[in-house]
């Protein structure tokens, strides 16, 4: 194995246990990666990601920990951010640097973000 692979075993959402190969994505860790498949499908708070790992693993993960991966997700472009707009009833994408500043962002695994988990699931 050289330093650009990693061998991970990451717990993904609804407990299905996946042993990885990190080849191009040698600069995310494990708990990146498994925040990713949280993300894939839906908006997603980090508060409501810690909840699920919580609960599917057994793990006790912090929402500040879902937050950094989160974060680190958005400025390498796998997430997309956002913030809840209440009046327009949508979700309005927010840079990086914006949803490191915001009391409550959301996030989404962008196509690039899908077609990398997608990679490391197969």
């Amino acid at each position: 194995m050289d330093d650009n692979e990693r061998n991970l075993d990451v717990v993904l959402p609804r407990v299905y246990a996946v042993h990885y190969t990190l080849v191009g994505m040698a600069t995310h860790s494990a708990c990146e990666l498994e925040v990713l498949g949280w993300v894939a499908n839906d908006y997603e708070a980090p508060h409501t990601i810690a909840g699920d790992i919580a609960r599917e693993s057994g793990r006790a993960t912090s929402e500040a920990q879902v937050r950094t991966a989160l974060l680190a997700l958005a400025q390498s472009g796998m997430v997309q951010a956002y913030v809840y707009e209440a009046h327009a009833q949508r979700y309005k994408p927010i840079t990086h640097g914006e949803a490191a500043a915001a009391a409550d962002p959301w996030f989404m695994s962008t196509a690039v973000g899908n077609a990398e988990f997608e990679r490391h699931a197969n």
